[in-house]
């Protein structure tokens, strides 16, 4: 399906496409390919999937996809709450989130089920995915992947691909959205693992007490990060843990000892040939 026709939904195993002339519904026989003929090429058009399971998952590739919703509301891609998505990346593709929202949204919400996102082996392509906030009337922004304005991350695992990943105003890299501090911890725990891939992620800036200095993680959250492999080049500060593949801790939730600004590189995992500085972007 290409992108720029109209917006798409995917349920389990069947989509549908919001055309101009009317919807075009069908079937997804493996992998549904959602692709644009020029990567430079912005639309509004979005995409929801919905269902999934670990056994059978929704499985979607983008190539060359450029979806702006910096201009409006809502998500690039949005994982509906409960769904399992196995995502080939392929091309070069850049998602941008609107007002509050995350670039690609894979959340943990309050009082429903969690989303989960598989970055599949055979991703050959490169992501670049932002959060979003363009109001000024001090709401907070959306992780670059993860959750929207008030989420927690889903479960976000990535095995291969070249990502970049950038919240907005409060919002993390890979993770959280925004988060009132009074709603800390009533959204349910998420879990990020890489295995694989070559990853920047990086927190933002906002107004008053809004910044997020997390690449990878969440500003109050509750977040666990496991990292297995791959290449990771982010930040953590506040609200997350990072583990290696056994489950040893790295570094612990809070400040684990460091002052706010300091930044060090944590050695225990660089024989998976990652580093993560812990600290300011």
């Amino acid at each position: 399906l290409t992108i720029t026709e109209g917006s798409i939904e995917v349920n389990d195993s069947k989509y549908t496409q919001h055309k101009a002339d009317g919807d075009v519904t069908g079937t997804i026989d493996e992998t549904l390919v959602i692709y644009s003929d020029d990567a430079t090429a912005e639309t509004e058009n979005s995409v929801v999937i919905s269902g999934g399971t670990e056994e059978q998952p929704v499985r979607v590739a983008l190539k060359d996809v450029n979806i702006n919703r910096a201009n409006t509301v809502g998500t690039a891609v949005m994982l509906s709450n409960g769904a399992y998505v196995d995502m080939i990346l392929q091309g070069t593709n850049t998602l941008r989130g609107g007002n509050s929202a995350a670039g690609l949204r894979v959340a943990a919400s309050k009082n429903e089920p969690i989303s989960t996102l598989n970055i599949c082996q055979l991703s050959t392509g490169t992501l670049n995915t932002y959060g979003g906030s363009i109001s000024s009337d001090g709401w907070g922004g959306g992780a670059g992947i993860g959750g929207n304005v008030y989420e927690n991350p889903g479960y976000i695992i990535i095995n291969a691909g070249t990502i970049y990943a950038e919240g907005c105003k409060g919002g993390a890299g890979i993770g959280g959205g925004w988060k009132d501090f009074f709603d800390y911890g009533t959204c349910p725990q998420g879990k990020i693992t890489i295995n694989g891939g070559d990853i920047t992620a990086k927190g933002s800036k906002g107004e008053h007490d809004e910044n997020c200095p997390e690449g990878i993680g969440s500003l109050y959250g509750n977040v666990d990060v496991v990292i297995a492999g791959g290449n990771l080049n982010a930040t953590i500060r506040y609200g997350s843990t990072i583990k290696d593949e056994k489950g040893n801790v790295i570094v612990r939730k809070g400040f684990n000892g460091l002052t706010p600004d300091q930044e060090i590189t944590v050695s225990q995992i660089s024989a998976f040939g990652n580093t993560v500085t812990v600290g300011k972007n």
